[in-house]
This record gives structure tokens, C-alpha cells and sequence, in this order.
């Protein structure tokens, strides 16, 4: 399931192991089944550009560097663009910051649903909000 930007992997609530692989991420329930939650798998449409409520699944996504799962059940990744992104829980996929000309390394959300990216020298922090506002802070 890999590729050249292989992504890492993620664990939810519910325990969903979630893979990122480079166009695609997968999903792998409890009872081992592998599905596909969001990418096409090519890079088709993933000019770098912002994703508003996209359909995850409909997506082209590029070059997935690194997810991570949040408490509600979204699934937040950085790709080669610089951009981080939130999969919603119902498919939805949202852009919501970017770290600039700095090429993000690691991503984390903690129990209250902020995003934290690591990227050059700095620590940024997406607070988390109804929809996210996608201002680090």
C-alpha cells in the first residue's frame, strides 16, 4: 500500500489503523478490512491548492507526509504543498493552514482537537473551531 511518500500511520478513537500512501489513505477497521477514505490514487488535481469541502474520496491528493487523528474522528495530513489538511467524518476534506515556505516535518492533534505542526523552526498550532479557522496561532 505504500508509494514514494509513504505517510505514516495513525490510530483513531475507535480504533482505525489509518495509513497515508503517498495518493491514498486507507483505512483498516477492527475486522482487518482495508478501505480507501480519501484520494483517487494520481495525483490528478492536487495542484497544491486549498480544498473546501471536497469530497475526500473524489480528491487527487500528492505526496502525503504525515497523518494523524483527531478525537472526533477527523483525519488531519501535511502534503508536499506545505498545506495541512482535515478529512472530516463524513468525507468532507478542508484545507486548513499552511506553514509557508516551511516544509512541515510532523503533525499531532491533542484531545481537544488543535492541529500541531512542526515545520522548519517553527511549532505551528491550528486551534481547533467550528469549522477550523485555518489561522495558526
Amino acid at each position: 500500500m505504500g508509494g514514494g511518500g509513504d505517510g505514516g500511520i495513525a490510530v483513531d478513537p475507535l480504533g482505525n489503523l489509518f495509513i497515508g500512501a503517498d495518493t491514498r489513505i486507507r483505512r483498516v477497521d477492527s475486522a482487518g478490512i482495508i478501505t480507501t477514505v480519501a484520494g483517487i490514487g494520481s495525483v490528478d488535481g492536487d495542484t497544491g491548492a486549498s480544498f473546501v469541502n471536497a469530497t475526500a474520496l473524489e480528491s487527487g491528493l500528492n505526496n502525503i507526509k504525515q497523518i494523524a487523528a483527531g478525537p472526533d474522528g477527523s483525519i488531519f495530513f501535511i502534503n508536499g504543498h506545505s498545506n495541512v489538511h482535515q478529512i472530516t467524518p463524513d468525507g468532507k476534506i478542508n484545507t486548513i493552514g499552511e506553514t509557508g515556505n516551511n516544509t512541515p516535518k510532523s503533525l499531532d492533534v491533542d484531545k481537544d482537537g488543535n492541529v500541531y505542526v512542526s515545520a522548519g523552526s517553527s511549532i505551528y498550532k491550528f486551534a481547533r473551531a467550528a469549522p477550523f479557522s485555518g489561522t495558526p496561532q
